[in-house]
């Protein structure tokens, strides 16, 4: 299982992006936008209750964002090809669940670590004014 979750996570991250192909070279770019929520999607192992809901609600934010994201790409194609009244708002409504689903997807950690509690420490030192 985590020769598989290391292959994956390499693909994902050395897929070819389009915008960056110039002439006959290509530059990598990590994909973790939209694909690295994919990951806790496919590969996570969930046994309690709290942890089932997370992973629900992970899939649906996941499918949500990729929705809107082929929406925005969609609209954004158009306005550019087309120049179509209205279009470029249509792009713009659907760009705000995109940043919405981002930033609501990390918020499940909230079933994940359910009842333990997270503790964030450093070290005693001097302090010298």
């Amino acid at each position: 299982m985590p020769a598989v979750r290391v292959q994956q996570t390499l693909a994902i991250n050395t897929w070819p992006h389009p915008h960056t192909q110039t002439r006959n070279t290509h530059t990598k770019h990590t994909h973790t936008h939209t694909l690295g929520p994919l990951e806790p999607c496919l590969f996570w192992n969930y046994v309690n209750p709290e942890e089932r809901t997370s992973y629900h609600w992970k899939l649906r934010l996941f499918l949500f964002n990729i929705g809107c994201c082929l929406a925005v790409t969609y609209f954004f194609r158009r306005h550019n090809m087309f120049c179509e009244t209205g279009v470029y708002t249509l792009f713009a409504f659907f760009e705000y669940p995109v940043v919405f689903s981002n930033m609501a997807f990390p918020m499940t950690a909230f079933w994940d670590f359910g009842s333990k509690d997270v503790i964030v420490a450093t070290v005693p030192e001097d302090k010298r004014y």
